[in-house]
């Protein structure tokens, strides 16, 4: 595999991270359209961070959050990215002064 593709990248981060590629296996059965999101965010989630270069760190992963809530729609993810948003607020030294 070349050193300059995202494949590369991808591998790479996942290794370093000792993350497992196949952490998330296939879904015993895939019926309705929302099974087959689900399945689909969250075996790219790690991947997405790659291809955005958005980092896996909070910051990081508010990016992933908030693309995947406006690529797929799914209110969900909206609600995960303002909670997300709303508690690192909280944290900032003087926000609640």
């Amino acid at each position: 595999m070349s050193g300059n593709t995202g494949c590369y990248t991808y591998a790479k981060v996942m290794k370093h991270l000792g993350y497992a590629a196949h952490f998330y296996g296939d879904r015993p059965s895939i019926v309705e359209e929302t099974d087959y999101v689900t399945m689909r965010v969250r075996k790219t989630h790690d991947l997405d961070h790659i291809v955005t270069g958005f980092s896996m760190t909070g910051p990081g992963e508010l990016g992933v959050i908030a693309i995947t809530a406006l690529q797929y729609g799914y209110p969900a993810f909206m609600a995960l990215d303002l909670g997300a948003i709303a508690l690192s607020m909280l944290r900032v030294d003087g926000w609640s002064d």
